[in-house]
């Protein structure tokens, strides 16, 4: 498990994008997927303290709303280290690992950074290292930015 997260690391700070700061899009999206998390797991591993966690568990709200609001907090916390790449750090950090859900993570800053309205989930599916998938999905990725030019 350690190496594929390690390889979606590698992957991810090899883009300039892994340094630019977080949009509140891909936070919404982490949200919307990031069902098996608590939000005690996830303010913990966003280095947000008990009490702040506590703040954001309000029963009345959905729990993606309340996990968007951890997200935001982490962002507006973390100022200008609210980065791609220290979010991702972040979230390897959750447990139980779930690597469906970083693979979701990083498609959603490839697409936030591409621009992509439709990504091939073809790759997600088979049984090549993690490593492949991705950079076969980003070099389709590249192909469909190509062609459209």
């Amino acid at each position: 498990m350690a190496v594929i997260k390690s390889e979606f690391k590698q992957e991810l700070c090899a883009h300039d994008y892994a340094n630019k700061q977080c949009s509140n899009n891909v936070l919404r999206d982490i949200a919307h997927r990031s069902g098996v998390y608590t939000l005690q797991e996830l303010g913990t591993r966003l280095d947000l303290e008990d009490y702040e966690i506590a703040n954001y568990d309000q029963p009345y709200e959905p729990i993606y709303e309340r996990k968007y609001q951890i997200l935001q907090r982490w962002k507006q916390i973390s100022g200008k280290n609210a980065t791609y790449g220290n979010l991702f750090v972040a979230l390897c950090k959750l447990k139980p690992d779930d690597n469906t859900f970083l693979k979701d993570v990083y498609k959603f800053i490839l697409k936030e950074q591409k621009d992509i309205n439709e990504l091939d989930y073809k790759y997600m599916e088979n049984d090549k290292p993690q490593l492949m998938i991705l950079k076969d999905l980003k070099e389709e990725l590249d192909e469909k930015e190509n062609s459209r030019l």
